[in-house]
């Protein structure tokens, strides 16, 4: 079956239930191993047995647990999908009765679902080397094509959808436009100084973070801290650990933090950046009001954020040309492993291109499972044997008497770990074999020749490689049409947030629709619906409330109780003078037909008689200097309130030059009526 469930909406509870009550082993598949060590930790804390298999184990710890496992030791077994390429681990799983195999995070499996991850698409031939066994898959956010794509994988011939609300009844969605980081930032310091609490402010680039903690350490009373991948492991678990214990009120950190954070009392959640897919957006923001209380959950909306999440894309699908480039200078080098980092590989290629470009390129080659991508070596060598004769010694040569002594002392050391990646002291080598160091080093490298051994000299940074060298590039058969139609829907996804943030309609309605959920109202809480009565934290004084006041936009679009251009609908009623002033803006913006950008519009409307208005005839219109009596700047003001109402909508004819037109949304609701 499949479990489509919102965030806090009781997916932990799916697997473990079923486990207690029936015989068996269940094996869950997870992709976090910090998320699967607190699962475990919960799990014991209550009398259930339970264990985890990764690469955070020891040899002799894996093993053990392996062996537990067997034995029918343990109720739950939670693995890192590229666990199912282990050999061992499956000859130990081929030995118990497993009841139930559950997919956590499984719109992973999808390649139209967000956080791809190829190993999670081996979960289906997983499930018949079991036998079909009883499966559950579970994620919190899937759309219809992603859901069938799952059940696909899977091969789960009849599977029972079970799909829980994923309307969030506490939290308030908004959308604020602003148009550059000064006033995202402006927005920020004053929603802070308005909403206490707890919360995560999320930001597409490290650069972001860093920035945005100096500001509010200065402009708030807030503790900040921030969180991304550019930090040390030690570092992040440091931050994440005072933000769990309440020692750190606020967190300013890429997509790097959440997944697994179960912080109940998160008061807001905030976008400073405009996320990649609606499904990262809803998965974020829904990390707030865990407790059932009311909640925040804001995106600061810049149409120039697109361009960061296009410059992410365009990175993570690089060119056929690029990635042959990569390719073929790893192949000329004759080191191996190749100890250089994506910045040495773009500069010794003389190509201009980001190092995250370069990366992508390594780890498109690395599904080729032709190059390896080594992480960590800290100083240690990598063996690995992958054959299935008794001893790979009969292979050799009997006067070759070295490299047959180094063979013996290596299948001693990796023992029944055959197809594992073991990792080797040098000096232990040395000791062990009695060589000298360059006796040794040649033997391996002469070992290297023999089919199903691999040997890896010690490296300590990321490292590159070469299971084989005898194949050109297009020998290695990269489907270049799938990773195609994979970019193009990464954009599609992003249109999609776009749209959300123009919309003229209820946020949520909006969202629910996206992941095909048919049973939507208006949720009357979001900064497009008349809002609820009974909000009444934040009562803004009334002399806040004043047109002439220069107030907070983003506590109008994120602060209950308060009144913003979005509620603007049909059924609000709204003075027949203010009515009539914006049907004329908006007819007058109409007669252009989307050609113009913000400025050229505000002098236009201004009646502005400057060259650029005369050469493009736009004082002839009839809407021309309706607004004359207006300075460009407050026109401006005015097109931004339209814009953030979702009467009007920017699209991107050229690049960096949004023009401005009329809503589709807001014509088909009928707005004259």
């Amino acid at each position: 079956c499949m479990c489509i469930l919102p965030t806090g909406g009781g997916t932990s509870l799916c697997y473990p239930l079923p486990s207690i009550i029936r015989s068996g082993l269940t094996l869950v598949v997870s992709p976090l191993i910090a998320l699967m060590k607190d699962q475990v930790d919960n799990l014991s804390a209550r009398g259930i047995s339970a264990a985890l298999i990764n690469s955070s184990l020891s040899a002799s710890e894996q093993a053990s647990r392996l062996q537990a496992v067997a034995s029918g030791h343990y109720q739950l077994v939670y693995v890192a999908p590229e666990r199912l390429r282990n050999q061992r681990f499956l000859e130990a799983i081929r030995a118990t009765p497993i009841q139930l195999l559950a997919v956590d995070e499984a719109h992973c499996i999808s390649q139209w679902g967000h956080d791809f991850r190829p190993d999670y698409t081996r979960i289906g031939k997983f499930r018949e080397l079991l036998g079909g066994v009883q499966t559950v898959a579970l994620t919190a956010t899937a759309t219809p094509k992603v859901r069938q794509d799952i059940i696909d994988v899977l091969q789960i011939k009849r599977a029972k959808q079970f799909m829980s609300g994923f309307a969030r009844p506490n939290l308030h969605f908004g959308v604020v436009t602003s148009n550059n980081d000064k006033e995202k930032e402006q927005e920020v310091v004053q929603f802070l100084d308005r909403e206490p609490g707890s919360g995560i402010i999320y930001c597409a680039t490290r650069k972001r973070c860093e920035a945005l903690v100096e500001l509010l350490s200065k402009k708030s009373k807030a503790s900040v801290g921030a969180y991304h991948g550019g930090l040390m492991p030690d570092q992040r678990k440091a931050i994440q650990d005072r933000f769990m214990k309440g020692d750190l009120e606020i967190v300013v950190a890429t997509n790097a933090f959440g997944m697994g954070i179960d912080k109940s009392d998160l008061r807001f959640v905030l976008h400073y950046n405009m996320p990649g897919s609606l499904e990262a957006y809803y998965q974020e923001a829904g990390r707030a009001g865990r407790d059932g209380r009311q909640s925040q959950c804001v995106m600061l909306y810049s149409f120039q954020d697109r361009h960061i999440q296009e410059f992410f894309i365009e990175n993570s699908y690089p060119e056929r040309q690029l990635i042959q480039q990569v390719y073929e200078f790893l192949l000329s080098r004759d080191e191996d492993p190749i100890e250089l980092t994506q910045e040495e590989i773009r500069d010794r290629l003389g190509v201009q291109v980001s190092p995250e470009a370069i990366g992508s390129c390594l780890q498109i080659l690395a599904r080729t499972q032709v190059i390896d991508r080594l992480e960590m070596g800290g100083g240690l060598a990598m063996v690995r044997i992958d054959s299935n004769l008794p001893t790979l010694v009969d292979l050799l040569p009997r006067e070759a008497k070295v490299r047959r002594q180094v063979m013996r002392f290596i299948e001693n050391a990796i023992g029944d770990r055959r197809g594992e990646e073991v990792f080797l002291h040098p000096r232990w080598m040395l000791q062990e074999s009695g060589l000298q160091r360059d006796t040794l080093t040649r033997a391996l490298r002469e070992l290297n020749k023999l089919g199903g051994f691999d040997y890896i000299p010690p490296f300590r940074g990321r490292a590159e490689h070469f299971r084989r060298r005898d194949l050109g590039f297009d020998d290695l058969q990269i489907d270049f049409v799938n990773l195609k139609k994979r970019k193009e829907a990464e954009y599609d996804r992003l249109n999609q947030v776009v749209k959300y943030a123009q919309t003229p309609l209820c946020r949520q309605t909006s969202i629910l629709k996206y992941f095909g959920d048919a049973e939507t109202e208006d949720c009357t809480r979001c900064d497009r619906c008349g809002l609820r009565p009974g909000w009444p934290k934040f009562d803004v004084p009334e002399s806040e409330r004043s047109p002439s006041k220069n107030r907070s936009t983003l506590a109008l679009a994120g602060v209950p109780g308060v009144q913003t251009a979005g509620q603007l609908k049909p059924k609000v009623e709204v003075d027949p003078a203010i009515r009539f002033a914006i049907e004329q803006i908006v007819d007058a913006i109409q007669r252009i037909h989307g050609r113009l950008g913000k400025l050229l519009i505000s002098q236009y409307l201004s009646g502005s008689e400057n060259a650029k208005v005369q050469k493009l005839n736009l004082h002839r219109l009839s809407g021309f200097g309706l607004l004359k009596g207006f300075r460009q700047a407050d026109v401006v003001q005015v097109l931004d309130a339209l814009l953030a109402a979702g009467l009007l909508r920017q699209k991107e004819v050229n690049r960096n030059r949004p023009t401005v037109e009329v809503a589709t949304e807001w014509m088909d609701l009928g707005h004259r009526t």
